[in-house]
């Protein structure tokens, strides 16, 4: 039996290789903390900023100048004036100039005429801009498109 110790033998290497991976997970891992911290602490200081304007009343850029006038009083009076027989397809709101600009669908020549005479006994000025008779297809005959502004 040889009992001598053999010093050429070589040590595993699966221990490296586990190594080796695991190491770099951890500094993925430690670099993605890092990045999340100095996140929060960024969302933190934007959010301490805008709680000391507000507490030092310090004005924000406003979205809506206070002098500008909104459209409510004109939309109740478009709502009063609408009926059944007339079909909103778009609306457009110019808060500049207080104006605003319906597509409208009416079933026939004289519902769009009674539409506009309803707007304007609600105290609404009303303009046509463009009218058009849409083709017949039987349940629809006579029905007309139109494009009108309208404003107080």
């Amino acid at each position: 039996m040889d009992t001598s110790l053999n010093f050429s033998a070589r040590a595993p290497r699966w221990p490296l290789l586990l190594l080796l991976p695991t190491l770099v997970l951890c500094a993925v891992l430690a670099l993605s903390w890092r990045a999340q911290l100095q996140q929060r602490a960024q969302v933190e200081q934007l959010e301490s900023r805008a709680t000391s304007r507000l507490v030092n009343n310090t004005r924000l850029p406003a979205a809506r100048s206070p002098a500008r006038t909104t459209p409510l009083p004109l939309l109740q009076a478009l709502e009063t004036a609408w009926g059944d027989d007339v079909a909103l397809l778009r609306l457009e709101i110019e808060p500049d100039t207080a104006r605003t600009r319906l597509t409208l669908r009416a079933r026939s020549q004289g519902a769009l005429q009674d539409f506009v005479t309803r707007l304007r006994k609600a105290g609404v000025e009303a303009r046509l801009l463009s009218q058009e008779s849409l083709p017949t297809d039987g349940a629809l005959s006579g029905a007309q498109s139109a494009t009108m502004e309208i404003g107080a």
